[in-house]
């Protein structure tokens, strides 16, 4: 399930994958790839289950070496710990292929 609401927050991910279940990381992929296909600059998606939630909220569109490129902010929360990092997804040309920079 997506909730998606405005406000601010996928690499291979920076939150420890053997702590997230694979179904919530398909969650976060989804909401990565929404916000970047689907969202206003600014809005942020959100997810949940029943221990697992997330944010995910791009904060910059720009042009970069004939790329197109976003900063996205991503938090997940597991049980009491949360985990926040930022990351870079460019692509090229007018396809819809997101290639995430390490």
């Amino acid at each position: 399930m997506l909730l998606l609401t405005s406000g601010c927050a996928s690499s291979k991910y920076a939150y420890d994958a053997h702590k997230v279940t694979s179904s919530d990381r398909d969650k976060h992929q989804q909401c990565v790839y929404f916000a970047l296909t689907d969202m206003e600059l600014g809005e942020r998606c959100d997810w949940y289950s029943s221990v697992t939630s997330g944010t995910v909220q791009v904060m910059n569109y720009y042009p970069a070496n004939g790329s197109y490129c976003a900063t996205l902010y991503n938090t997940v929360w597991n049980g009491s710990k949360s985990t926040y990092w930022q990351e870079v997804a460019c692509k090229e040309g007018s396809g819809n292929q997101w290639k995430f920079l390490k």
